[in-house]
């Protein structure tokens, strides 16, 4: 097998594969259960229910009736706003609702994050397994006369999309997994502000994982589309880390006692100011700016 068919195929393997490394390693540090993994990977799958058709028949259909769906300018800033909502309001509507139901509000931290690695993994291992599909399509056809393999009418289409395929730089193939594995940091960051809202005071802690989930897809989508995907990767990577910021100083907190009763350390970095600034919310001290845009939870 050549260089370039390796490095395509390692693409697909890691993005299946990385979920499950990591769900092993969180599994055995906190002494979780694998059902845990099993719920986030199922919580996922129910937010797709609603976000892919609301998507499809309802937002896009809306923005562009309204001359919002562009690719630069205004358009495009509300296109990735709007979509990042999306995404926001109904996967952590659905990560809340099954996180409550499989580890109650006296879960620990260890066990949510294993309930989000099965999240976020979920999307990585279908993406995974369309890549390696997609793979073995175009190596079966590489170097066969098209002619004799394809139909006469999707001849010229099926030729610009092998050209395509092969044609891209092998550092473009691993975009993926890197893609895939900033994503589940994002998810685990993600997933410690709905472990704090299945404690209590939800409203908060949802409102702030929507927001951030806004954010992340937000950001995502503007730059891949105004600079491509190496620079869209570029800008996820220091989102990526606040994600493990947040996720870092809870777990110095839950390490110091009970979540919420022990004195707020000082923050040591963006991510530790954005956890606080939640904390500030659920403690009443910004009242007047409580998320009240946000939608209820379906």
């Amino acid at each position: 097998m050549t260089f370039d068919a390796t490095v395509r195929l390692l693409d697909g393997l890691l993005m299946m594969s990385l979920p499950l490394i990591l769900g092993v390693f969180l599994a055995r540090r906190h002494g979780g259960r694998w059902g845990l993994f099993l719920a986030g990977m199922g919580s996922f799958f129910l937010s797709q229910l609603g976000h892919l058709p609301f998507n499809a028949w309802l937002l896009t259909p809306w923005l562009g009736r309204v001359g919002l769906l562009g690719e630069q300018g205004l358009p495009l800033l509300v296109t990735a706003l709007a979509f990042g909502l999306s995404a926001g309001l109904f996967e952590e509507s659905a990560r809340l609702a099954l996180l409550r139901r499989a580890i109650g509000k006296g879960g620990r931290m260890g066990e949510a994050l294993i309930f989000g690695a099965g999240h976020g993994g979920l999307e990585s291992m279908l993406l995974g397994a369309l890549a390696l599909y997609a793979f073995f399509q175009a190596l079966a056809l590489r170097g066969v006369p098209l002619e004799a393999a394809v139909a006469a009418e999707r001849l010229p289409l099926v030729r610009q999309q092998l050209e395509l395929y092969w044609g891209l730089p092998w550092y473009a193939w691993m975009l993926g997994a890197l893609e895939r594995a900033l994503a589940l940091m994002v998810h685990l960051g993600l997933t410690v502000l709905i472990w704090r809202a299945a404690r209590g005071r939800a409203l908060a802690w949802w409102s702030a994982a929507v927001m951030w989930h806004t954010l992340v897809n937000a950001v995502a989508l503007m730059v891949a589309a105004r600079w491509g995907a190496l620079a869209a990767e570029g800008a996820l990577v220091p989102l990526a880390l606040l994600s493990l910021s947040m996720m870092c100083w809870q777990a110095r907190k839950e390490g110091a006692g009970a979540v919420g009763d022990a004195p707020s350390p000082q923050p040591s970095s963006w991510g530790a100011r954005l956890g606080q600034a939640v904390v500030a919310l659920e403690d009443g001290e910004l009242e007047e700016s409580r998320f009240t845009h946000a939608q209820e939870i379906g």
